[in-house]
C-alpha cells in the first residue's frame, strides 16, 4: 500500500529527532617516531655546557736491539688534546584547556593531549640530531640525483669501518634513511634474499630488512631533506652523542579556571667523531 501525506523522514521532518554521535578519543595525526637519538651515544647530563676530552691515536714504533731502554733511554709519545662540547638547548610544547570545555566535553582529552606533545617533543628531538648528517665530511656517498643502492650502502660501511676501526663491529651498523628511500632499499634482492628462510622474518612477508650485512635498517621521516636531498646516514652510535639535563616529560598544571599541559625538553647534541658515520645522498623521492 502506498504510503500517503508526510512520513518522518531522517533527511527532511525528523531531524530534530536523531541523534548525532561523537566518538570518544581523537583522531590523532601521525608523527614520525623518534628512531634515532635513542641509538646514539648517550653522555649523561650537560649542565650550562659538557665538555669531553678527546684522546686521538698514539702512534707505536719499533725499537732496536742496540736501544738503551733504561729510563733516560725512552722515546715518548704523546697527542694532540682536543674537546667534544655539548651546549643544551629547551624545546617544548605547551596546551591550555579552560575548565568550562573540559566539563562540556563528553571525554577527557588530557591522556590524548599529553601523548601528542611527548610525540611533537620526540620528533623535534629526532629531527635535530639528523640535521648533524648533512654536516659529516669525512665520508659521503652518492649524490642527490640517484636513489639508494647496494652500492653505496657497502660502500658507506667500508668508509665507516675504515674510520671507526675497533669500534665497528658487525651488529653495531646503524643505516638510518628516508622513507621515500624504502622502496629502493626493499628492492636490493641481496637484502631480501638472505633472510628468505620461508618464515616471518623473510623481509617479502614482514614488510621490513632489520638486519644484514652486520647493519641495522632503520627507515624514519626524521631524516633531513637538505642541499636537493635527502641525507641519509650509515654510522656507529659512538659517531654523534645527545646529552639531557632534563628528558622529555609533560605536566599538567592547574592555572584558574584553565589547565596547562607543559611538554618540554633540554637537551644537546653533537657529533664526536665526524670518521665514525658516512653520509649517504639520495634522491628525496
Amino acid at each position: 500500500m502506498a504510503i500517503t501525506g508526510t512520513p518522518y523522514l531522517a533527511g527532511n521532518t525528523a531531524t530534530k529527532w536523531i541523534a548525532e554521535e561523537w566518538a570518544k578519543r581523537f583522531d590523532v595525526q601521525a608523527y614520525e617516531k623518534a628512531a634515532i637519538w635513542s641509538k646514539i651515544d648517550d653522555v649523561g647530563r650537560l649542565g650550562n655546557k659538557l665538555h669531553i676530552a678527546k684522546h686521538d691515536n698514539l702512534t707505536a714504533a719499533s725499537v732496536g736491539d742496540t736501544t738503551d731502554m733504561s729510563s733516560f733511554g725512552l722515546t715518548f709519545s704523546a697527542n694532540t688534546e682536543g674537546e667534544i662540547t655539548f651546549t643544551p638547548g629547551t624545546v617544548n610544547v605547551n596546551v591550555s584547556v579552560n575548565e568550562n570545555v573540559l566539563q562540556r566535553m563528553q571525554f577527557d582529552p588530557t591522556d590524548d593531549l599529553r601523548q601528542s606533545m611527548e610525540a611533537a617533543v620526540a620528533q623535534y628531538i629526532d629531527q635535530d640530531v639528523a640535521s648533524l648528517f648533512s654536516a659529516l665530511t669525512t665520508n659521503v656517498v652518492g649524490d642527490y640525483a640517484s636513489d639508494i643502492d647496494l652500492a653505496k650502502i657497502l660502500e658507506a660501511r667500508s668508509k665507516v669501518k675504515a674510520g671507526a676501526k675497533q669500534f665497528a663491529d658487525p651488529g653495531k651498523y646503524l643505516f638510518f634513511y628516508h622513507h621515500l628511500q624504502d622502496d629502493n632499499v626493499m628492492s636490493i634482492g641481496n637484502l631480501t634474499q638472505a633472510y628468505a628462510r620461508g618464515d616471518s622474518q623473510n623481509p617479502a612477508v614482514s614488510g621490513v630488512i632489520q638486519e644484514a650485512y652486520g647493519i641495522q635498517f632503520i627507515p624514519t621521516g626524521n631524516v633531513r631533506s637538505a642541499g636537493g636531498g635527502f641525507n641519509n646516514a650509515l654510522c656507529i652510535g659512538r659517531a654523534f652523542g645527545i646529552g639531557f639535563n632534563a628528558r622529555p616529560s609533560v605536566k599538567a598544571q592547574p592555572n584558574g579556571l584553565a589547565t596547562f599541559l607543559l611538554a618540554w625538553c633540554d637537551y644537546g647534541k653533537a657529533t664526536k667523531r665526524d670518521a665514525y658515520a658516512c653520509l649517504i645522498k639520495s634522491k628525496n623521492t
